[in-house]
């Protein structure tokens, strides 16, 4: 009875948030998001963690897996602003 909803919710999700949320992030590429990370990390005073949060998201645009990184990101992005909604 509920696999109406359900599928409706899903479409919603799916075409409203999760993949518009994937296109801006893919829409800003992989040195600007690496920039911000390391502005990120030095505003909380840890330049360490800014430069080795940086290197490492070179290094996964560098091998081929950004693409992969921002998909996950994104999924857990949106898990975890739904689980804090709930």
């Amino acid at each position: 009875n509920w696999g109406d909803v359900f599928e409706a919710t899903r479409l919603i999700i799916t075409l409203g948030v999760i993949r518009p949320l994937l296109t801006i992030l893919r829409d800003l590429g992989w040195v600007s998001i690496a920039a911000c990370i390391l502005c990120f990390g030095f505003a909380l005073r840890q330049p360490s963690l800014a430069v080795l949060s940086c290197a490492t998201l070179i290094l996964i645009a560098a091998i081929g897996y950004w693409d992969k990184l921002l998909i996950t990101f994104n999924l857990v992005m949106i898990g975890t602003l739904l689980s804090l909604f709930v």
